[in-house]
Parts: C-alpha cells; structure tokens; sequence
C-alpha cells in the first residue's frame, strides 16, 4: 500500500487492512524506526524527518502535529 502512488489517511488504510487507526499508527511507527520508511516534510522534501518550518504550507493547518507523510527509503 506504501507503494502506491495515491495519499492515504491512516483512517483509510485502517479501513483497506480491516483495522484500526492506532494498529496502522503503530505499525507506521514501527516501519519507521526500523528505517524501512521516513516521515518526511513534503514541501521540502530532503528526506530529513520533518521538526516543521515556518515555510511550509502545513505549518497554517491547525493539526499539524497530527500531519505525517511518509517515504519509502
């Protein structure tokens, strides 16, 4: 599913997995601290873990903590 060129939400993959959104949180999580996969900043994409920026365009959202997107390194 992380392959796919598409977004999803973690509400969606939960639902496409038959889940729910903190398995599929978790699992992120784990992908991520195994290095399989990197919460990246899509504005600046670097590739560097996003700690958020004043440029970026989801910096106006009123979530933004709750925003990730992930790569697959």
């Amino acid at each position: 599913m992380l392959r796919q060129p598409v977004t999803l939400t973690t509400e969606e993959m939960a639902e496409k997995l038959g889940s729910d959104t903190q398995t599929v949180l978790a699992a992120l999580e784990q992908l991520e601290r195994m290095g399989y996969i990197l919460n990246t900043c899509p504005q600046c994409n670097s590739g560097q873990n996003c700690k958020g920026c004043s440029g970026c365009s989801l910096a106006s959202t009123q979530n933004i903590s709750n925003i990730r997107i992930y790569s697959i390194r």
